[in-house]
Formats: structure tokens, sequence, C-alpha cells
């Protein structure tokens, strides 16, 4: 960039655009943190790829309504906008509510983005607690603007559940404990620490049915490992044959002592 420094916002944005024709063969979708919501990446991206961004917004973003009224004839600027939105209490009339149950309401409708200087395809997601108030709104957009809200609400849901890989390598599998610094070594000790984390969640979910929704917690198959090697050892000092103490209920007991559900 001539005449400014590139700002962290910047290298992210080139970083994408790098790479792009290897991540569009994979998605055309990039869904980011909300940390991206921002005008020098979202329209970089836009520009310079066939990527379509999904994103939070601010919960108290810059937003206006896009006028749908008859415009005026003769000379002067065509009206674009009709007023601002109040994220607060959004026009129910002119962001029209996709689905909503028990939990939570979606409402979706484009609207101008003043901060991103574009039109965007909102998705406003109330959220209620049990006994039906209102407790909290979030705020979505995506860059595509025939993308119904649900989708943008279930896409951006499936983008954080790779934080959780993160957790877990951090607090488990020593993700940021290497000490390397070739990017070979690096690139060796994310990949070893980030499988191990899939091979754990592959350990907890074996012999259980795919469709079944179980807790996948790296903190408890980690602690009935422990459990496990303490007792074998303890069972190879003195001799004892351990393969039919497995059927016994106090095996099980031992094995799942300091988990979390136990």
């Amino acid at each position: 960039m001539i005449g400014e420094a590139k700002t962290l916002v910047d290298h992210y944005a080139e970083v994408i655009m790098q790479r792009a024709t290897k991540l569009e063969k994979i998605s055309k979708v990039l869904v980011v943190d909300g940390y991206f919501a921002k005008l020098k990446f979202v329209n970089p991206i836009c520009k310079e790829t066939n990527l379509e961004v999904i994103c939070r917004l601010r919960d108290d973003a810059n937003l206006k309504y896009l006028y749908r009224g008859v415009q005026k004839t003769g000379r002067g600027r065509k009206r674009k906008y009709d007023g601002k939105v109040n994220v607060k209490d959004i026009d129910k009339r002119r962001v029209k509510k996709e689905f909503n149950n028990e939990e939570i309401a979606i409402y979706s409708g484009l609207i101008y983005s003043v901060g991103l200087k574009r039109k965007v395809k909102l998705c406003y997601v109330e959220f209620f607690n049990k006994r039906g108030k209102l407790v909290m709104y979030k705020i979505f957009f995506s860059t595509n603007e025939q993308r119904s809200g649900a989708e943008i609400l279930s896409y951006y849901k499936a983008r954080f559940q790779m934080e959780f890989n993160f957790r877990d390598g951090k607090q488990y599998t020593g993700l940021e404990q290497g000490q390397a610094r070739s990017i070979k070594k690096l690139h060796f000790h994310f990949n070893a620490s980030l499988t191990s984390v899939n091979i754990a969640k592959c350990i907890i979910r074996s012999e259980v049915d795919k469709n079944t929704s179980i807790p996948l917690s790296i903190g408890d198959l980690k602690m009935q490992l422990q459990n496990r090697n303490m007792l074998y050892r303890i069972f190879s000092i003195y001799g004892f044959d351990h393969k039919l103490i497995k059927l016994k209920e106090e095996y099980q007991e031992v094995i799942k002592f300091g988990t979390i559900a136990a």
C-alpha cells in the first residue's frame, strides 16, 4: 500500500486473496469472525475473488433501510435509503420473519451497511428465554444478496465449531507448547496437535451411532486414559490379569474417576 502503513486486517485480506483459487475449489463461502466485519477486509475479498463473505455485525452496527417507494421525477439524485435501522427495535414490516420457535426468531432482508459501504443480506436473530422473553439479539450478514437468513445463521454456527478444536488443542494436546522455529517443524507440530484432537473425538464416538448426539469432552477422555494407564501399571506390578476385571462395575468406576460426568 502506497502512502500508508499496512494494517493487520490488510494482511489477512491479502492472505485470503493469494489463496482464493485453492479456497474456491473447496467452498465459495468464506465465514469469518465478527472482527473481520470491516471495509478493508470485506470489500477487497468481494472485489478480487468469487468468495461470499458471511460474518457477524456489531450489536450497534450502523445500518440503513433501502428505499422501496416511488421515486420523484425530474432532476436530482434518486433516493436510495429510507432511514436508519434501530437494531434494538427493527422494523418488522421491512425485515421479514423467516423462522421462529420457542428459542429464536430469524428475520432477514436487504439493507445498506454504512461501515461496509455496500448492500448486504441481513440476518437478525432474536433469542428468547424459557418464559418467551427476549434476552438478546445478534446481527449477521452475507454479501450474497440471495442467501436466506436461516442459511446465514447455519453457516456462522458451523464456523464456530472450529473454535472447540483450537480450545482442545491448547488445553490438552500442546498446540501452543511447541518451541520449533522452522516452518516445516511448526506445520508438523500444529498438524500433530489437531490430529490428536480428532483421534480423541473418534475414540469418544466409537461404538456410538453417528446420528446420536453425545458430549465430546477431551478432558474426560484424557482423565480416563490416565486412570486406565495407572490401573494397568498397578496390575503389572502385582501380576494381576486385568482382562476379566474390565467386566466389573468397580473397574469402570475407577476408570471414570475424576471425569465431569462422574
